[in-house]
């Protein structure tokens, strides 16, 4: 009578273990990797709403100002930053964001995003496009000439 198993045995289950194992680390890094490219999105998302909403709202952040014109997103590619400055008689950067795990891909070079007041629009329709380099993978935000923010699907780039 046979008891235990083979060698043989061992190293084919030890194998499939491997196998599987090997599937499921690849397709967590996948999705952890698309996690972090929309989260920068809803972050540049929540930031050109908000410099929407303060132009509407008027907030106003300098108190010197006296000719208050709106809110403009900064968008530099080459830093991958974009920052919140209310305009007015002078620029005050009002914050400042760095992406740190995905890049600019759309503006090529830097672009200022007026927000204008009192309806909180822009001259000409705009895209920024993030890329997620390691996954290959790409996520446009479309502002209308209305000001509103439409977040795009991920999309193979």
């Amino acid at each position: 009578m046979r008891t235990g198993f083979t060698i043989l045995e061992i190293i084919f289950v030890l194998i499939i273990i491997g196998i599987f194992t090997g599937l499921g680390a690849t397709s967590y890094n996948y999705s952890s990797q698309k996690q972090l490219l929309e989260s920068d999105a809803e972050f540049v998302n929540e930031l050109f709403a908000k410099a929407r909403s303060n132009t509407t709202a008027r907030l106003i952040e300098d108190l010197s100002c006296t000719n208050f014109q709106g809110y403009t997103v900064s968008v530099v590619p080459s830093s991958q930053t974009f920052s919140l400055i209310q305009t007015c008689d002078t620029t005050t950067e009002v914050e400042s964001y760095t992406l740190v795990e995905s890049i600019v891909t759309n503006p090529i070079s830097n672009d200022l995003v007026l927000f204008t007041y009192p309806l909180g629009n822009i001259n000409s329709a705009r895209t920024i496009t993030l890329k997620k380099e390691n996954i290959s993978r790409c996520l446009d935000l479309d502002i209308d000439t209305l000001g509103n923010i439409t977040q795009g699907e991920l999309y193979s780039c």
